[in-house]
This record gives structure tokens, sequence and C-alpha cells, in this order.
């Protein structure tokens, strides 16, 4: 067995250890608060083993999307994490994780159209109609974008905040997966396919800035400061996020990614940032891409001191964030499994599966031990271990690569 299968093998068996008849726990580690299931960690699973066609680790993905609905509150959102025996609840710390309420919704409709389960459409559907329902309260203004407070996605010790790239590629997602549930099941469903058309258009309108946009009717906020904010960037990839007053002009390689999988982009575009991604991807100590460039120092360029100021107070027990660590320049299987998926969808066959074949080795030398990720200056494995997203992660960048799998349908 060669190593990509072997990976692909000690990928699935990973997930079948972190099934419980609650669902798909977070890691096989019971250490913090890993041993439970989190909405984000779970629907990945979820999808991974929709891909696997693996009966049984299909039925843990389903059982992982009812104990989250079984925990919805009253507002219609999702919990952030839940014990498998129910009694500790978490829907996120400092702030509330937004990203559990769009996967969600996401991972019912990814379940939905590929088992063709009508009865548990019907089943989820007052679930999601009210996530939906609470998401949409969370556009603030009711002009189309979630805001986004820090800490309230997966990158939850960095700095994005307010009309954050990843979650709108989320909500974009998760509205489609509500309209296809609407549909099979005959309910009314052509004010909320409008709205996620709409919301493409605004999500590339607004996060790769052009000056020719400014009139278009999805800019988001016609004011001079906005204008020149966005006039101001310049970069072969999209915005992380902007605010009022700021905007994130790093690399968010997760929110990139989903948006090459998502959207339909100029071909100028995709040729710059797939340039620039590979690029970056060559220079790292081992064949990881970072999930967010450049890595903010102490020293950081004068313009952007401000960063590793407001990064060194933004964590909770501990600072994780130093430079080259966790969301600061460190790599994340996870990260990479949707940029080789990416890759994949932009025809970039060839470089995919040369990465998957990299990103294989990398977890047969680390005994498959599916860390969290890796340090981004020596390479070497950090953070919890037997994470199941790690795995997932694989998996997508297996079966896209090899077997011509996509992540969404």
């Amino acid at each position: 067995m060669n190593v990509t299968a072997e990976a692909y093998k000690e990928s699935k068996k990973l997930l079948e250890y972190i099934s419980t008849p609650a669902g798909f726990v977070a890691s096989a580690i019971d250490t913090d608060n890993y041993h439970r299931i989190f909405a984000r960690d779970g629907v990945i699973a979820t999808i991974a083993a929709l891909l696997t066609e693996d009966k049984k680790l299909i039925k843990t993905g389903k059982q992982t999307l009812l104990t989250l609905a079984k925990y919805q509150d009253e507002t219609g959102r999702i919990v952030s994490n839940v014990s498998p025996d129910g009694k500790r609840v978490s829907f996120g710390i400092q702030v509330g994780r937004i990203d559990a309420s769009a996967w969600f919704i996401i991972g019912v409709g990814q379940y939905v159209k590929r088992t063709k389960d009508i009865a548990f459409a019907k089943k989820m559907h007052p679930y999601i109609k009210k996530t939906i329902q609470y998401l949409s309260a969370i556009e603030m203004n009711g002009r189309g974008f979630l805001y986004i407070p820090f800490g309230g996605d997966w990158a939850d010790e960095y700095l994005n905040h307010g009309y954050v790239l990843f979650d709108q590629l989320l909500y974009l997602q998760a509205q489609r997966d509500f309209v296809y549930i609407n549909k099979i099941l005959k309910y009314k469903y052509k004010d909320i396919e409008r709205k996620s058309k709409f919301l493409e258009k605004q999500i590339i309108v607004n996060f790769i800035p052009k000056l020719t946009d400014v009139d278009d009717p999805a800019f988001y906020q016609r004011s001079e400061a906005f204008e020149k904010l966005h006039q101001g960037f310049k970069k072969p990839y999209a915005l992380a996020y902007f605010v009022q007053g700021d905007m994130g002009e790093y690399f968010d390689v997760f929110a990139n990614s989903l948006l090459l999988i998502l959207t339909k982009l100029p071909d100028t575009f995709k040729k710059e940032f797939l340039k620039y991604s590979l690029n970056l991807l060559n220079k790292q100590k081992i064949s990881l891409i970072p999930a967010f460039s450049p890595v903010i120092k102490k020293n950081h360029e004068k313009n952007q001191h401000h960063r590793w100021k407001m990064l060194k107070f933004s964590y909770v027990f501990r600072q994780k964030n130093k430079p080259y660590h966790y969301h600061n320049g460190g790599l994340w299987p996870l990260v990479q499994g949707f940029f080789i998926a990416a890759l994949y969808c932009e025809g970039k066959n060839k470089e995919a599966k040369k990465i998957t074949e990299d990103f294989a080795d990398i977890l047969a030398k680390n005994k498959y031990k599916f860390v969290e990720y890796y340090d981004g200056k020596n390479g070497k494995p950090n953070g919890t271990e037997f994470l199941g997203f790690s795995a997932s992660a694989y998996i997508f960048a297996y079966l896209t690569s090899f077997d011509n799998k996509k992540i969404f349908i």
C-alpha cells in the first residue's frame, strides 16, 4: 500500500475511533473539552464521512447532526460544543461561535443531498429554518453580511472581526443548502435563493476590491472612507475582513480556498491567487500552507504594528499565537485539505496530487497523530493530537485529488 492510500486508511480509522453514540467528538484524547461534539469539527467529520461512503461513519455523522439540533437554543443558535452525555453545553466562552450555526445547516444539507433521506430532511427542517433566521438577525443591518465579533469563528484567538470573508462564505453555502432542503420538501425557497445569488456577488465585489466596483449595487457601503480603504488593497488574494476603519490585508488561506470552491471568480484573480499561494507553499519548511500570512511579530511593519498589540492579548487561557504558532503562521492540516480541494477545483490536478502525496508523507512521519498544527518555522508538530478535523482534511485532499469528488455538492 502506498503512503497516500495508507494515510487515507488511517484517517478513516481515526474517524471510527472518535465515533460515539452521540456523534463525532473532536479528538480521541480526553483533554480540555476536546472529547465533545463540536458543531464545526463534527460537521467537517460528517462531510468527510459522506465522501468515504462508509455506512458506519455516515450513521455517526447523522447522529452528530441530531445531537446539535437537540441542544439548539430558543434563538436558533447552535452550540459550539456539547459533551456526549449532554451535561456540558457551550455556545462559546467570550463570544458565541457564529460559524457553528452555519456549519450545522451545511451539514444537514450535504447529508440530505448525498443520502436522499427525505424523512431526515423533514425532521431537520424546523431546526435549520430557525438557524437561518438566527443568522439573518446577525446581519445586524439586514444588508446581507454577517457581523462577526472577535473570536466568533474557527480562528477564535486571531484578529478577524466585522465582516469576515470566511463566515460570509459559510453563510452562502448554508443558504444554498437551505434552498435545496426547501425545494425537495416543496416549501417556499425563491426569496432565499435570490438572497444567496446576491450574496455571492456581494462577496466578490467587496472582498476583491476594485475601483470599478464602487457603483455596483452589491458594493456594501458608499462612503468616502470605505471607498478609499478598499482602493488601497492590491493583493493577489481576497480581504480577510473589513470593518469601519480597518480591513484585514493578510492572507486567510482557509477563506480564500472556500472562495475558489464556492464562487465564480474572474480568471485574472484565480491566476494570481494560484501563483501566489503555490509560491507561499513552496517556501515552507514542510509542504503545508500557513493558515494566515504573513506572520505577525512584535516588530511588525510600521503601519501594522497594532496587529501584534491586539494579537498578544487575544486569548482565553494562554497565548498560543506566538510567531509561527497556532493561527499566526501555523501550518494546519485542516486548512491544507481545503486548499488542495481548491486547487483541484481550478484544474490544478497535477499540483493537487503532488501536494496530497506530500501531505501523506507528513502524516506518516508523525505516525498519524493528526496534530492540530505544525510550527511554521521548524515544521515540528504542535497542539492537540488525534483531531478529527485533521483526519477529515486528508480525506478531502485524497478523495478530491484521486477520486474526483467534491467537498460540497
